[in-house]
């Protein structure tokens, strides 16, 4: 009988845990998109200044803000 407590807290431990570490991803990713298309954004400006190769180095950064979290996150 205490075996089967103490294993169920530990189940209810590791469960909280997880679900802990799923909000924290989330609010992560939803950081990182964020940041891209703020990001993205001073890109097209940039664009439209005629700064064309700025605005490239400027959008890849972007996209590499909102790619690596995905990566690291899912691999």
């Amino acid at each position: 009988m205490a075996d089967e407590i103490a294993k169920d807290i530990k189940e209810r431990i590791l469960y909280s845990e997880m679900e802990n570490n799923i909000v924290f991803n989330v609010v992560l990713m939803l950081a990182a998109v964020w940041i891209s298309i703020y990001t993205f954004s001073f890109g097209v400006w940039t664009w439209k200044k005629k700064n064309k190769f700025g605005a490239f180095i400027v959008m890849l950064i972007a996209l590499v803000t909102t790619v690596l979290p995905f990566i690291y996150l899912f691999l």
